[in-house]
């Protein structure tokens, strides 16, 4: 099985939502990929190799192809090729499914390096200092590194959503988030595994004040809401009022307790309305 992240101009696939793609459809993907300069997709297979397919240009023959390596000190280096014919790309790819060699099926050639201090080869200068890993990150600790988002995400850019405050928060870390398929594959899942603790420790948050929500103060909101509704006029409520209701009140809750308050609510609306026939 591959994994698969890409932007073809009308799909853009992130590589942490990554999905998992048979080597028919992969293949089918590739006849079918949209003619235009710098659409890409990703791949990573059984072997956590990496391999990065992309346009250049509206010539469907015109795929190019660039695969993250790291050289023996550990630099990281990346190999590739322009011009493949889209036969060539598909038969890179059914090589690259089944774990065998592929390279020998084109000529990869370094296009970025890094020399000794900070010069740079000159032939295709495109790796710049701020394209590589920060120290800072290849020698953190994961749990450090996930407490450290995790204060980030709570509390910096409220404005922000959580996808973007992950990003922000790897850009101030010096990551050119822009040039993540270059990096070493320890580094991918370094950070892959943070931004899953931070995730799953979010959402443990998130569950324990619905509990207390639901414990403390779900009760009592229902009485006011019921007393809101009766003064309003209202037999049966929306999760529109609702809403109107906890904006009045300014009260803010989580959307699961809302959902209960709505349901709860018009329970009780009802059960009163019955028991005025009587």
């Amino acid at each position: 099985m591959l994994k698969m992240w890409k932007d073809d101009g009308r799909n853009y696939i992130h590589p942490d939502n990554a999905i998992e793609i048979t080597l028919e459809e992969m293949l089918n993907e590739i006849d079918n990929f949209p003619k235009g300069e710098g659409y890409f997709i990703g791949l990573i297979n059984n072997n956590d190799e990496i391999i990065h397919f992309f346009r250049l240009g509206e010539d469907e023959e015109s795929w190019g192809i660039d695969v993250p390596v790291q050289k023996e000190n550990g630099d990281p280096i990346i190999l590739g090729e322009d011009s493949l014919p889209k036969e060539k790309v598909k038969q890179i790819i059914t090589k690259f499914y089944n774990g065998e060699n592929w390279m020998n099926l084109c000529n990869l050639k370094e296009i970025e390096s890094v020399t000794i201090g900070n010069k740079f080869n000159t032939d295709k200068a495109l790796w710049e200092t701020h394209k590589r890993v920060p120290k800072e990150i290849e020698t953190a600790d994961i749990k450090q590194l996930a407490e450290e988002m995790l204060s980030f995400v709570e509390n910096k850019y409220p404005y922000l959503d959580y996808r973007e405050k992950i990003k922000v928060f790897w850009i101030e870390k010096k990551v050119n988030v822009d040039e993540w398929f270059s990096f070493p594959i320890e580094i991918l899942k370094k950070m892959n595994i943070v931004e899953a603790i931070v995730k799953n420790e979010l959402e443990r948050k998130r569950l324990d004040k619905i509990k207390k929500e639901k414990e403390e103060l779900l009760p009592s909101l229902i009485n006011l809401c019921v007393e809101w509704a009766e003064k309003k006029g209202f037999n049966k409520l929306t999760k529109q009022e609702v809403e109107a209701f906890l904006f009045e009140k300014d009260i803010e809750v989580e959307d699961d307790t809302k959902r209960g308050l709505y349901l709860l609510v018009n329970v009780e609306l009802k059960t009163r309305k019955k028991h005025e026939k009587f």
